[in-house]
């Protein structure tokens, strides 16, 4: 706000503003449709305060500085604007937790940004922008990392510098190329080129860095009273009154749902960067422990059935028909890969107390990575709950093995597969209802950065038959 404006042309800017930005949220619906749709649900406000010099959100309003729009072109207003409605979407200010807010803010605005660039929009020059396809939360640990780290690196450079300098210095006087005397006059205390010219930068901490143009303000709360009536002599504007309370994640999830068929009856295509996202925040969360109850006790009913036929009756060759709640029989499968195994007694705990409630059972206990480890008996006198995993082997995994141990026998009444997702999955479901328990190791691959977006999603791209069901490590 320049010091001249008088309050009729701020109030007259701000106006401006406001038709522009509805102009600009129209013309978002039109080109991006999905982020367009969103958009709809939350109201622009502009304002000339000090606490929002760019643009920000409180999860309920966009507030926008006329100063910093003034600047931009059309295709950059977009981008802000889908900028702060995806902080929303996303609930970056509720997803943060105790982390440290300025990390954070630069880990949630990598996140979108890379969203909106991938998406095809024009971001203002000089913004916050990595090469990662990763949410916030492995952002914020790497960035964390990097922090933690950067003393060390800083002496690994400065090492590493001089001793590139020494190398072009040598090269000079033995006078091999001019090649080097140029590189090693163009080294500087902020960086150097390496014998390939390739130049390297002085490491430093990305968070105390500017965030770019667009250092957007994260709101967490309403104003304090004592906050609200402070006097100072930095721009302030009425119309900033950020609300205190939060959107549940429900309701963003419905949201979500709702533009995302909104864009395929119009025929269009959610971009393929964003399905993934989208379909975890569409999908509702659901306790994997009531999964696993019903779709055992879906086994259990009154009625006669010929498949599979009545085991008892099978070693004297008769063939009869069972009856469903007479004798349960289970398989569970088990990825011997380090996690699963470390998580099977919390599922094993489940099924003891789902299955000891129907008396009679027979549970099938297989261990399999390439191939099958071994095959256990359990029962009322030696309850699942009491195994004792000590797998062996190692070096791939395939699920292949499991289905095909059931060729020529008689099939169980059902099988749980407990697994990480990563494995070699059979081109055709089997005769007999499947749940496949995928372990989520979401955050702790994230940390190692080596964790696919979503892995239920992931998992699906390769099974596409039999039930799932996620299981978040720290269940």
């Amino acid at each position: 706000m320049e010091p001249s404006d008088s309050l009729a042309e701020q109030a007259r800017r701000k106006q401006d503003l406001a038709l522009s930005l509805d102009r600009d949220r129209a013309a978002l619906v039109i080109a991006h449709p999905f982020v367009g749709f969103l958009a709809m649900h939350l109201d622009i406000v502009p304002v000339f305060d000090h606490r929002v010099p760019t643009a920000g959100t409180d999860g309920h309003r966009i507030y926008a500085n006329p100063d910093f729009f003034d600047t931009l072109g059309p295709g950059e207003r977009e981008f802000v604007l889908a900028h702060e409605v995806w902080h929303c979407a996303l609930r970056h200010i509720e997803r943060r937790g105790d982390r440290e807010p300025e990390l954070w803010n630069v880990a949630i605005d990598l996140e979108v940004n890379r969203l909106l660039v991938d998406e095809g929009m024009t971001p203002p020059h000089d913004v916050l922008l990595d090469d990662l396809q990763t949410n916030a939360e492995e952002r914020y640990d790497r960035l964390e990392f990097e922090r933690a780290t950067l003393p060390h690196r800083i002496e690994a450079f400065e090492e590493e510098r001089q001793e590139q300098r020494r190398q072009h210095e040598a090269r000079i006087e033995a006078g091999e190329s001019e090649f080097y005397s140029h590189y090693a006059d163009n080294g500087s205390e902020d960086g150097y080129y390496d014998e390939y010219g390739s130049h390297h930068e002085r490491p430093t901490d990305v968070a105390v860095n500017e965030r770019g143009r667009l250092a957007d303000t994260h709101i967490e709360g309403a104003l304090a009273p004592h906050e609200a009536d402070e006097p100072t002599d930095r721009p302030t504007d009425p119309d900033f009154q950020p609300r205190g309370d939060r959107i549940g994640e429900e309701v963003w999830a419905r949201r979500i749902q709702i533009a995302a068929q909104q864009v395929e009856l119009r025929g269009g295509t959610i971009p393929g960067h964003l399905r993934w996202e989208i379909e975890k925040l569409r999908r509702p969360k659901v306790d994997w422990r009531e999964v696993l109850r019903q779709f055992v006790t879906r086994r259990i009913g009154g009625e006669r059935r010929w498949l599979p036929p009545a085991r008892r009756s099978l070693h004297r060759g008769l063939y009869l028909p069972s009856r469903a709640g007479e004798l349960l029989c289970l398989t569970v499968a088990l990825d011997t890969s380090a996690s699963c195994v470390d998580f099977a007694p919390t599922l094993f705990g489940e099924l003891d107390g789902i299955v000891r409630a129907f008396g009679r059972y027979e549970i099938e206990l297989i261990l399999c990575d390439a191939e099958i480890q071994s095959v256990e008996q359990y029962g009322p006198q030696r309850p699942l709950q009491a195994a004792t995993l000590a797998p062996a082997g190692g070096g791939g995994t395939s699920f292949v093995p499991v289905f095909d141990h059931y060729a020529g026998q008689p099939p169980p009444d059902a099988l749980v597969y407990l697994t990480d997702g990563y494995g070699t999955v059979p081109d055709t479901a089997p005769p007999y209802p499947v749940l496949w328990a995928i372990l989520d190791r979401w955050h702790e691959e994230r940390r190692r950065g080596t964790a696919p977006f979503d892995p239920l999603g992931s998992f699906r791209t390769m099974c596409d038959w039999g039930q799932v069901v996620a299981i978040p490590v720290d269940s």
